[in-house]
């Protein structure tokens, strides 16, 4: 490769990791925390102040966002800045591979980790899982390369992570027994013995202990240790965002990974066919990885696991096509690159319409020469037959036609046509996944964005509730802001409402209300028994949070989700029980 080739695929690098910058970091701190966030958030926040919490699963999180606490204001942004920076370096790993590897697949492996949809929500989310997948893939890089220490570190830091690690490590370690087992590579035992000797293991453990302990500074981090190692095999029904059912994970696969899937298929069964025999191992034991995930409960995480393996092969693949496959320069295979993206379009469009239709089971009507024509077809009939007829037209006769006109010369065209398709929908994909889209209809968009992402599981959203707006207000109508008005907060579990408060020193948590001995100007509480509040306050009920149902969901609402990330939500009240004189001068203005 000559000096003006290396210059252009370092310009090419060069965008794709600002790309890459732009899709984890803009709008990093502009959506509340969710639950699961917000109760991470809460422990760093814990950590910082010196207060002890024995309930830290994720200690690797947990202390270094402490530290940024500690140097920088506690915001969504800085809660969220360790998980974003650990993307932003994954997707710069391939880099260190461009002498083995090439640059042309280099550039292909750090343009499909840019935009990878479920990278991309990881990384803007608080959560050990980005963090934990980098130091480990650095850490196999340094093995690699035989720096061991610097492996050993990267490895302790990796375990660190908690119940984000024990169970993937587990599946990693027993896949590769499995692919050892059957391609009989001692050499590869012989490394791994090399590399974990005594001496070695030893270190690994006093520098995980220290990790965890955070060099002394927090030393109930030996605690997190067990409550890591147990909690990463279990799941919590309720606020778990790996808590969901096999359907919603399938289709995950699908969705995220379909197009990846299918070349991969076909790339092990032509393995088959030539007797590859070690590629149809190494594709056995990733299979077994991703059982062996479902079967230790991390559900949804598996996404982000086998993100990266599924790159990596299908970079290979397309790195041979391109190799392998010539398109001829006509008129006919531009009409057919053209032809499936248009077809892909129209479908799209239809399906959108019949969505938001309403009832289907209606009379399919339009206007022509500004009369309303009414058919005997319902609607869902009317726009079924629509694409079915577009489908044999666009799906069939006409690459027929094109083919006769430029015979086995148009098919190579139409794989360029779908691989255009694939393109579009992972920037789409990726876009959301960021963010970036804002939909309207959507009650909670006006603080999380719509960050409804399949990929990060059942997440328990805030709604833009009134509730901290009001907290002011009475502060303000009872001090004139010089103190904040007292208030308690009931029985509550509400990691996110301890996060929105957390500078508010005049909220209490308590167990009971004591009308001789407190006199608070505001109660937060559930829907329970309370009769011994209503007697002083009057109380408001609000939505505080919502959770994705998953679960759930139809065929419609899957639809309705791919298209325009519209979701079946739980919603969750809570009442706001305030005294009535301000109530009353609410009235009076």
């Amino acid at each position: 490769m000559n000096t003006i080739d290396q210059k252009r695929y370092l310009l090419i690098l060069t965008f794709l990791l600002m790309a890459a910058f732009f899709f984890r970091f803009i709008g990093l701190g502009s959506a509340p925390l969710s639950e699961s966030e917000a109760r991470l958030a809460m422990q760093s926040w814990s950590a910082m102040k010196g207060l002890p919490d024995y309930q830290i699963r994720q200690p690797l999180y947990v202390f270094i966002t402490s530290v940024c606490f500690s140097f920088f204001d506690a915001n969504e942004f800085t809660a969220r800045v360790f998980p974003a920076i650990m993307g932003l370096l994954l997707v710069c790993l391939p880099i260190l591979f461009h002498h083995q590897i090439g640059l042309p697949k280099t550039s292909l492996l750090v343009f499909l980790l840019a935009i990878d949809p479920v990278g991309i929500a990881w990384s803007k989310t608080a959560d050990s899982l980005i963090p934990v997948i980098c130091l480990f893939l650095f850490s196999i890089t340094a093995f690699y390369r035989k720096r061991t220490i610097p492996g050993i570190i990267l490895l302790a830091l990796a375990m660190t992570g908690g119940e984000r690690f024990w169970p993937p490590a587990a599946a990693i370690l027993i896949s590769f027994l499995f692919f050892q087992l059957l391609s009989r590579r001692k050499s590869i035992f012989d490394n791994l013995t090399e590399i974990f000797s005594v001496k070695n293991l030893i270190l690994l453990t006093i520098c995980f202990i220290l990790f965890s302990i955070g060099f002394f500074r927090f030393p109930y981090g030996l605690h997190t240790i067990g409550q890591g190692l147990l909690a990463g095999f279990a799941v919590n029904k309720t606020g778990d965002p790996k808590a969901v059912r096999f359907l919603p994970i399938l289709i995950g696969y699908l969705y995220y990974f379909g197009f990846m899937l299918l070349l991969i298929l076909l790339k092990f069964v032509q393995s088959i066919r030539s007797k590859q025999i070690s590629e149809v191992f190494l594709a056995a034991a990733f299979v077994t990885f991703a059982l062996l995930m479902g079967l230790f409960q991390q559900g949804i995480l598996v996404l982000a696991w086998i993100s990266i393996p599924l790159i990596y092969f299908c970079s290979g693949i397309f790195v041979q096509l391109s190799n392998e496959i010539r398109i001829e320069k006509s008129v006919y295979s531009y009409l057919a690159i053209a032809t499936l993206p248009c077809l892909y379009c129209f479908l799209v469009f239809r399906i959108t319409e019949l969505l938001q239709m309403g009832d289907l089971s209606l009379p399919l009507s339009f206007r022509w020469n500004q009369q309303l024509i009414t058919l005997s077809l319902t609607r869902f009939q009317g726009y079924l037959f629509i694409i079915v007829i577009c489908l044999i037209i666009f799906g069939v006769f006409f690459p027929y036609l094109l083919n006769y006109f430029s015979p086995n010369k148009i098919w190579s065209s139409f794989g360029l046509g779908i691989l255009l398709i694939w393109l579009f929908s992972l920037t789409v994909n990726s876009w959301s996944a960021a963010g970036f889209r804002y939909n309207q209809e959507d009650l909670s968009s006006g603080k999380n964005h719509n960050r409804h992402e399949l990929a990060l599981g059942a997440q328990i959203h805030q709604m833009n509730s009134m509730i901290l707006d009001q907290i002011q207000e009475i502060g303000l109508k009872q001090s004139g802001f010089k103190e904040s008005a007292k208030g308690l907060i009931l029985n509550l579990d509400e990691p996110m409402m301890d996060w929105e408060l957390r500078k508010n020193t005049a909220v209490q948590e308590t167990g009971m209300l004591n009308h001789q001995t407190e006199l608070p100007s505001y109660v937060i509480t559930t829907d329970i028994d309370t009769n011994d509040i209503t007697k002083d306050l009057i109380g408001t009920p609000f939505v505080w949070k919502v959770q994705d149902e998953w679960n759930s969901f139809t065929l419609t609402d899957w639809l309705k989700w791919m298209l325009y990330r519209q979701v079946k939500e739980n919603h969750f009240m809570l009442t706001f029980w305030q005294e009535p004189r301000w109530i009353t001068e609410i009235v009076e203005e």
